[in-house]
């Protein structure tokens, strides 16, 4: 039941906090990311989302698929190990799905990232939907180079099943 508030100027400090409480996080309660400041916010890369909906007995399974990724930023430097630079997807560093609101802020209810253990990211996922489905989502990525980008994602509800 802890509740906590932190803050940091610098992307890369917000983005490796978000890492964290997404790896401390025990369960899909989630955190909420507010911007504040009145710096200029950095410029959005370019994100390719397909969402599908099934309609189950149980209730409809939202199913979230990154395709493809194309930073803001320069990737062309190389890595710390002499490999050459990701590029497309492996440029994600972490990435969250939420229910698209436009008077709040991002909250998550999904969240995956890398970590030192391993270092893959799965760019594909699967959630149950409450039964008042929302008509679209929000899909938040940052790269290895700190920089968030929210993309809202419409969902087509399938018809009751009967």
């Amino acid at each position: 039941g802890r509740r906590w508030i932190t803050c940091d100027v610098g992307d890369v400090g917000v983005h490796v906090a978000r890492k964290r409480l997404i790896n401390a996080c025990e369960t899909d309660a989630g955190f909420v990311m507010l911007r504040t400041s009145t710096t200029q916010v950095p410029a959005a890369a370019h994100v390719q989302v397909e969402a599908t909906v099934q309609a189950a007995d149980d209730g409809d399974v939202l199913t979230i698929e990154i395709t493809g990724y194309q930073p803001a930023a320069d990737p062309t430097t190389s890595t710390t190990s002499g490999e050459e630079a990701a590029t497309g997807c492996d440029l994600i560093d972490a990435w969250s799905v939420g229910y698209d609101t436009d008077d709040a802020p991002f909250h998550g209810v999904w969240h995956t990232a890398r970590v030192r253990r391993t270092r893959q990211l799965a760019t594909r996922t699967e959630i149950r939907l409450p039964h008042d489905s929302p008509s679209s989502i929000a899909v938040n990525v940052v790269d290895i180079f700190g920089t968030a980008t929210v993309v809202r994602v419409p969902v087509a509800v399938p018809s009751a099943v009967v």
